[in-house]
């Protein structure tokens, strides 16, 4: 049976979609204004992002490697899966970062424009992962509110029809408050990101390779205590444990790259 969706997982729809789409829109924006970046590094970092983390890692890299060894023995055990899963997407990610900034920036490559590499890698993650889910969410969540959903399924056979209320079911018996934990934890991710993006910067202009590896090191510790806390804790605590780690590598950049200000102006 079909039930209408509550208003409060509504708006944690709309906090979300809002989060994954509008935020890294803004944050573009105003990276702009207030620093003086180029836009086209938004479309590098968004771009770096398609090409290491969706072309090279998910589809070539995990393909081979499920095609060798098997997607259940795999994730047969998972602390190996951790470390896989969160090794390939720091190595993947972080040196494609290197590998753009090192030769796609050479002219323009500066503490802002690596900024908005950040907000260009983070968001197009967000829209695609999160702000694509949400519109769909939010559209068939109309469709059930309306009555239309209900009314769609009458010509369906018994075995369709309880199929389609099966993979909608979700945003009715879902608690609110997780639609807005996908808000949550795109924010903290865009935020890694810009912070990523900041280190790895470093790491090419001034050669200092211990900044990549930095890079490399908050990204594996997120991803794969992820994957290992999704399977043991309540999605409360793992969420916590992302904003945490997120804000933790979002401090220290910031550290960083106020260092960084503080020694050019010394030096001018």
């Amino acid at each position: 049976m079909v039930h209408p969706v509550n208003l409060a997982s509504i708006i944690g729809m709309i906090f979300t979609l809002i989060a994954a789409v509008g935020l890294p829109i803004t944050l573009a924006v105003i990276t702009r204004k207030k620093l003086k970046a180029e836009v086209m590094t938004v479309v590098v970092g968004a771009g770096t992002f398609l090409f290491f983390a969706l072309i090279l890692e998910k589809s070539l890299f995990n393909y081979l490697i499920v095609a060798m060894v098997g997607a259940e023995k795999l994730q047969s055990n998972i602390w190996i899966y951790a470390i896989f899963a969160g090794g390939e997407a720091a190595l993947f990610e972080e040196i494609g970062r290197f590998v753009s900034m090192k030769f796609l920036m050479k002219q323009n490559l500066n503490k802002q424009n690596s900024i908005m590499f950040g907000i260009g890698h983070g968001g197009i993650e967000a829209i695609l992962i999160t702000g694509f889910g949400s519109i769909s969410n939010l559209l068939m969540t109309a469709l059930i509110n309306s009555g239309t959903f209900e009314t769609s399924l009458e010509g369906l056979d018994v075995v369709k029809r309880e199929e389609l209320i099966a993979q909608s079911e979700p945003l009715w018996t879902t608690a609110p408050g997780m639609f807005f934990l996908g808000g949550v934890e795109r924010i903290a991710a865009i935020a890694l990101h810009i912070a990523l993006s900041y280190f790895v910067y470093r790491a090419v202009k001034y050669k200092k390779i211990s900044f990549l590896f930095v890079a490399i090191g908050f990204h594996f510790l997120i991803d794969a205590c992820t994957v290992v806390m999704i399977k043991n804790f309540p999605d409360i605590v793992t969420e916590l444990f992302i904003v945490v780690t997120s804000a933790a590598a979002s401090f220290l950049a910031f550290k960083a790259y106020k260092d960084e200000t503080k020694k050019a102006v010394t030096i001018e």
